[in-house]
C-alpha cells in the first residue's frame, strides 16, 4: 500500500467526545493507492491491465443531515484563510469581540448576495467560542505567560527596536521591576520647550490581570497632552515608582527640553509617587492636581469607615475646596478657622495633615501592555497630533472667536502697552476693572489667566497686537507645523502643507527692490542689510489708503442709496417707521463688530427671500395629521406613508463630574 485516506463528514461520530455535534453520518472519501509489483498482480486483476489500475476510490456521497442549513454550515470548521486574517486582527490590537465585529461586517458588503451564507458558514464566519480559542492561542504565541511575561519581552525587544521604541527592563532581587518605554513620538515631545516647564505625571493601577501599574509623564501641546515616557511596574511603592524613574533618569537623562529636571511635577495625592520624584529629582517642584485632591477628599468623606454622616459630606467639601482654591494668605486662614468650626474631627485632622504637607496645589500581562503601549498608542497619538495640525480639529478656532466676542469694541482702544510686552486691559464693565496680560508667558491678572487659561484679555491683545503666546489656541501654520513634526519627525511635510485658506500669505520681497550681496567667506554673521521701503515700484502709502477708503465706501454708499430710494417710496409709513427705529437700537446694542458683521450677512439672506417660494403649492393638512409629534403647524406637505414613532436622537454622553457627583451625594466621582 502506497497511502490511504480517509475523509469522513465533519459530523461523524469519529472524536467526537459530545452528542450535540455528531448526526453519525455515513458520508465519506476513500482512497487506496497500491503497489504495483509481481507480488500484488499475482492477486489483483486490475494491476495487471496496461495501464495498470492502482487507485481505488470509495465515495459514499449520501448524508444524514442536511447540508445547506444555517445549523449545518455552523459547524464547519474555520479554515486556514479566515485563521490568518483573525491573527491579523488581533496583531492590530482588536479584542475578540472587535475583531468578530468587524469580520461580520467585511462579509455583509452591500449587493453581495451571498453575503447572509457567508455569515452562517462557520469555515467563513467562525463563532465566539473558535474565536476566543484562536485569540487564546495567538496570545500566548506572542506574549507568553501571565506567569514569566519576561522572557518573551526579551524576544521582543529587538523587533520594538526595529520600529524605534526603545524598551529598558530594570528587575532587583527584592521582587520589584520596571519597564521604561519610549516611542519614536515620546522622543520627539521631551525636545519640547513645554517638557521644561509642567511635567503631568499619571499613575493607573490593575492594567492587566497581574494588576500592575502604568504610569505616564505628560507634556503640554496646543492638541493636548503627549507623553515623554511610559514606565510599567508591578506595584505602587515608593521603590517600584523609584525603579521606573531611575530607568528614564538613567538613560534620557536631558529628556525635560534639554534639561536634567523640569521647573515642576503635578502629580495626584499620592505619597509614594512624591516620594520617589523627590529621590531622583530633587531640584524639581512638586505640585498637587487641584480635580485630582477634590476627587481623593470625595472619596474619604463617602467612605463607610471613616463615618461621614451623608448630610455632612457636601458641606466639608465645599469648605475643603476653599482652602484648595485660597490665592491670598487671608483667605486660607479664613477657610482653615471656618473648617476648625465643624463637628467632624476626624475630617479636621485629616485636612490639617494634608496642609502640613507644604505642597501646593486591563491586557493579558506585561508583554502584552509594553506592545499596546508601543504601538497602538504610538498611531493614537500621531493620528491625533495630525488631527489638529491638519485643521480637522475646529475648536481652536471657536475657542478663540467665542473669546474675542466676550469683550465689547470698545476696550479695544482703551488697551495700553508698555515696553516690557505687558499689556493693560479694561474688563469692559461697569466696574472698570485693568487686568495685566504677560504676552511672553502666557498669563492674566485674571482669576482664568493666573491658572494658565487663555482667557478673553489674551485673545484681544493677540488679536489687536499679535505676539507669541505659549498657551493660545492653534491658529498659525507654524503651530501646525510644529505638531506634523512630533507626530512625523523627518518625514513631515514643509510649513506650506500647513498653511490655511485664509491665512495670510508671507510677505516676499521683489526681486528688482533690492538684492542682497553676497558674504565673505570670512564673515561670520550676516551683516544688516538696507531697508527695502524705499525701492523702485513700491506703492505710495496715501493712494493705496485712498483706493481702500473708496473700496470700502462703494457698497455702503450704493445701500445708503438704495435704502433712502425705498423709504420715498414708503413715505411716513407708521409701521415702518416703528420697525426702523427697533433695528437702528438693535444695530447700537451689538457688542462686536463680528457681531454687526453677522447682522450683515444674516439681512442680506433674508431680504427677498420670501420671491423664492413661488410656484410652491401650499397645503393644508387636517389638524389630527398635525398631531403627530416633530411636526410644525405650518402649510408644509406631510410625507406619505406609514409615520415613525419618533425622530432619532443622539444619544447625550453620560457625564459624571465631581460636582454633580456631590450635590447627588453619591459614592463614584470619576
Amino acid at each position: 500500500m502506497v497511502c490511504h485516506k480517509t475523509w469522513r463528514c465533519h459530523l461523524h461520530d469519529h472524536n467526537k467526545v459530545t452528542s450535540n455535534r455528531t448526526t453519525k453520518c455515513p458520508a465519506s472519501i476513500d482512497i487506496k493507492v497500491k503497489k504495483v509489483n509481481k507480488d500484488t498482480r499475482r492477486n489483483d486483476a486490475f494491476l495487471r491491465r496496461d495501464p495498470p489500475l492502482c487507485a481505488v476510490m470509495k465515495i459514499s456521497a449520501q448524508h444524514n443531515h442536511p447540508t445547506e442549513s444555517a445549523d449545518a454550515l455552523r459547524l464547519l470548521r474555520c479554515n486556514d484563510d479566515t485563521k490568518e486574517l483573525f491573527h491579523g486582527y488581533f496583531a492590530q490590537g482588536m479584542t475578540p469581540a472587535a475583531a468578530m465585529e468587524f469580520h461580520e461586517s467585511a462579509l455583509c458588503v452591500e449587493g453581495d448576495p451571498g453575503g447572509i451564507l457567508k455569515l452562517a458558514n462557520g469555515a467563513l464566519n467562525p463563532t465566539s467560542r473558535v474565536v476566543y480559542h484562536l485569540y487564546e492561542k495567538w496570545r500566548k504565541e506572542h506574549h507568553g505567560t501571565v506567569l514569566d511575561p519576561f522572557t518573551k519581552l526579551q524576544e521582543k525587544i529587538p523587533e520594538y527596536a526595529a520600529q524605534g521604541v526603545d524598551v529598558k527592563v530594570h528587575k532587583e532581587d527584592t521582587g520589584f521591576w520596571a519597564i521604561l518605554l519610549v516611542t519614536p513620538i515620546m522622543r520627539r515631545a521631551q525636545l519640547l520647550m513645554s517638557s521644561s516647564e509642567t511635567i503631568f505625571v499619571d499613575s493607573t493601577a490593575s492594567c492587566d490581570t497581574a494588576r500592575n501599574t502604568v504610569t505616564v509623564l505628560l507634556t503640554a501641546t496646543a492638541a493636548g497632552a503627549v507623553p515623554i515616557a511610559v514606565m510599567v511596574h508591578n506595584s505602587q511603592t515608593t521603590d517600584a515608582y523609584a525603579a521606573g524613574f531611575k530607568l528614564l533618569k538613567d538613560n534620557y537623562p536631558f529628556c525635560f527640553g534639554g534639561f536634567e529636571a523640569p521647573e515642576g511635577f503635578m502629580t495626584d495625592n499620592s505619597a509614594a509617587e512624591k516620594a520617589a520624584l523627590l529621590e531622583n529629582w530633587p531640584e524639581a517642584r512638586q505640585l498637587l492636581c487641584h480635580f485630582h485632591v477634590a476627587q481623593a477628599e470625595w472619596r474619604w468623606l463617602t467612605l463607610g469607615s471613616h463615618g461621614v454622616p451623608p448630610e455632612q459630606r457636601k458641606p466639608l467639601l465645599s469648605i475643603f475646596q476653599k482652602v484648595m482654591y485660597a490665592d491670598t494668605p487671608e483667605r486660607l486662614q479664613a477657610a482653615i478657622e471656618q473648617l476648625q468650626c465643624q463637628q467632624h474631627q476626624g475630617y479636621i485632622n485629616h485636612v490639617e495633615a494634608f496642609i502640613e504637607k507644604e505642597a501646593e496645589t486591563k491586557a493579558f500581562n506585561v508583554v502584552a501592555l509594553v506592545e499596546f503601549l508601543a504601538i497602538i498608542w504610538e498611531r493614537y497619538f500621531c493620528l491625533r497630533l495630525l488631527d489638529h495640525a491638519n485643521l480637522r480639529v475646529s475648536r481652536h478656532r471657536l475657542l478663540y472667536e467665542r473669546l474675542v466676542k466676550k469683550l465689547p469694541d470698545t476696550v479695544k482702544d482703551k488697551i495700553v502697552a508698555d515696553d516690557n510686552g505687558h499689556y493693560a486691559v479694561p474688563s469692559g464693565r461697569e466696574d472698570e476693572k485693568t487686568y495685566t496680560v504677560y504676552s511672553y508667558i502666557g498669563l492674566c491678572s485674571c482669576r482664568s489667566g493666573q491658572q494658565g487659561a487663555f482667557c478673553k484679555h489674551q485673545a484681544m491683545v493677540h488679536k489687536m497686537f499679535g505676539g507669541t503666546f505659549p498657551n493660545a489656541p492653534l491658529l498659525t501654520r507654524e503651530g501646525r507645523h510644529e505638531l506634523g513634526r512630533l507626530a512625523l519627525g523627518d518625514t513631515c511635510p514643509g510649513v506650506e502643507f500647513f498653511e490655511g485658506l485664509h491665512d495670510k500669505a508671507p510677505e516676499r520681497q521683489d526681486a528688482t527692490c533690492a538684492e542682497v550681496p553676497e558674504l565673505p567667506d570670512n564673515c561670520d554673521s550676516p551683516q544688516p542689510q538696507p531697508s527695502t521701503s524705499a525701492c523702485h515700484g513700491a506703492p505710495d502709502d496715501d493712494r493705496s489708503l485712498a483706493i481702500d477708503s473708496d473700496t470700502q465706501d462703494g457698497p455702503l454708499e450704493d445701500f445708503i442709496a438704495a435704502f433712502r430710494e425705498r423709504m420715498a417710496q414708503v413715505g411716513d409709513n407708521a409701521t415702518c417707521q416703528r420697525h426702523l427705529g427697533r433695528l437702528a437700537r438693535r444695530i447700537k446694542s451689538l457688542p462686536s463688530t463680528e457681531s454687526f458683521i453677522e447682522a450683515v450677512i444674516n439681512m442680506s439672506t433674508s431680504v427677498g427671500r420670501a420671491s423664492r417660494c413661488q410656484g410652491k403649492i401650499r397645503v393644508q393638512p387636517t389638524s389630527i395629521a398635525r398631531r403627530r409629534p416633530g411636526l410644525n403647524r405650518g402649510s408644509k406637505r406631510i410625507p406619505p406613508g406609514r409615520p415613525s414613532k419618533g425622530y432619532p436622537r443622539k444619544k447625550a454622553k453620560l457625564s459624571h463630574p465631581l460636582c454633580r457627583t456631590a450635590e447627588d451625594n453619591a459614592s463614584s466621582a470619576q
